[in-house]
């Protein structure tokens, strides 16, 4: 399907055609490219001139580098030119998409973004949520509203009251996640929670958080990931390193993990260690800088986290997933967006998260394409990455329910609440 009508192609052309001269440094004219002024700043480039300059990179490197990213939306055609050339990876769905907790409205829009995708994609398109339970729920409604893991735990009066309660919390929240055709879940949050009160801004960590024992944390998010796959959602760990020890909040501002690598391997990290040792979760990794391992980039955009610890360290060969790169941390950090994604690919990551679409994303895949012609990514990890998603989205880039046809959630039966947690 072609984003312009005969009537506009002309336009369109001529801007296309102004865009990539600048970008090149020169000027078309007789058949010959004679050397012209230098590569402008594309900041300066009108939003429309963005995208045709962008849109024109030839279609497989869209393809292959643009399936990288998955974004975030306000209007369902604001995606639409980046899935007709198959050049994202995913689409993020939340709170502001649903209109008055319509289910049906939502889970038409994902089909008809499976639909614009498919014709040019290298695969199919991962539907992303961020629906942990609790203050976390950015898809209840439609979805029914369930507590935060933390309530489950402090609820429960053994082991095996535990074991039923959390089989049901996932039963229910993947079955209904499916059912609108999420197949990707930013949960669960294994931070260990921290002691005390704090203000750590939209954070929240203190209702996010499972637990403070690594062995309930790591036993309850086992669990909740089985149910979740089960029901055809993958679901991811997050926010690793760890915020347990984080008290800025990275949504607004940098930050640092107060704790070093040592107390940190004895405690914190148990449960993203043995549960990414199963090969199945994907793992969030959070902005905060690990400031003993590597004192100068975010762990989002760092080799030595990433490609050090995740990758070689624990032999993790599964997702690794930004956090939302429109954050302060991230944001408002040297180089910005654009540093950003060359530093995150280069780091080992496979799939760039950012909240919603603009102007940032196309200046983004045109510094990615940039970066490749000019030598700057790793093609080795390029094409790691690209035989990791090719392999999980086989499994998870599905539409289970793609009938379309609702099916009852099924209930959660939580065991009498024991205590309460803040």
């Amino acid at each position: 399907m072609s984003i312009a009508t005969t009537s506009t192609r002309p336009v369109l052309a001529h801007r296309v055609a102004a865009a990539l001269a600048l970008s090149a440094g020169v000027i078309l004219g007789a058949g010959a490219a004679i050397a012209a002024a230098p590569q402008p700043d594309i900041a300066t480039l009108s939003y429309q001139d963005l995208k045709a300059l962008v849109l024109s990179h030839p279609p497989e490197t869209l393809r292959r580098l643009g399936s990288h990213f998955i974004v975030g939306y306000h209007a369902r055609g604001d995606l639409k030119p980046l899935l007709e050339r198959g050049a994202l990876g995913g689409v993020f769905v939340t709170a502001r998409n649903v209109k008055r907790g319509n289910a049906r409205q939502l889970a038409a829009d994902i089909a008809g973004f499976r639909a614009l995708h498919e014709p040019m994609a290298l695969r199919p398109l991962f539907i992303a949520a961020d629906q942990e339970g609790g203050v976390v729920s950015r898809l209840s409604p439609p979805l029914k509203r369930q507590p935060a893991l933390a309530r489950v735990v402090a609820a429960a009066r053994s082991a095996d009251a535990l074991d039923e309660a959390i089989s049901a919390y996932a039963a229910a929240q993947g079955e209904g996640l499916a059912r609108l055709g999420v197949n990707l879940n930013f949960a669960p949050v294994i931070d260990l929670k921290p002691r005390g009160r704090r203000r750590d801004g939209h954070t929240r960590l203190m209702q996010r958080a499972i637990a403070e024992d690594p062995e309930v944390v790591e036993t309850v998010a086992g669990r909740y990931c089985e149910g979740l796959m089960d029901a055809g959602v993958l679901c991811t760990l997050k926010h690793f390193p760890g915020l347990r020890f984080v008290t800025t909040d990275t949504h607004a501002r940098p930050a640092i993990v107060e704790a070093g690598r040592d107390r940190l391997e004895g405690k914190d990290w148990v449960p993203f260690r043995n549960l990414l040792a199963t090969g199945e979760p994907a793992l969030m990794i959070g902005h905060p800088r690990l400031v003993d391992v590597d004192p100068d980039k975010p762990a989002t955009l760092s080799q030595k986290v990433i490609g050090g610890i995740v990758r070689r360290d624990w032999a993790h060969d599964g997702l690794v997933i930004s956090d939302d790169l429109y954050m302060g941390a991230i944001r408002h950090a040297p180089g910005g967006l654009t540093a950003a994604a060359i530093d995150a690919l280069n780091a080992g990551t496979d799939l760039l998260l950012v909240e919603h679409m603009g102007r940032h994303i196309l200046e983004m895949l045109h510094a990615l394409v940039t970066a490749e012609k000019d030598g700057r990514l790793n093609v080795r990890l390029l094409a790691e990455s690209q035989a990791r998603l090719d392999r999980i989205a086989a499994r998870f880039a599905t539409a289970p329910f793609a009938d379309g046809e609702p099916r009852p959630v099924p209930a959660v039966a939580l065991p009498e609440r024991r205590a309460r947690v803040e």
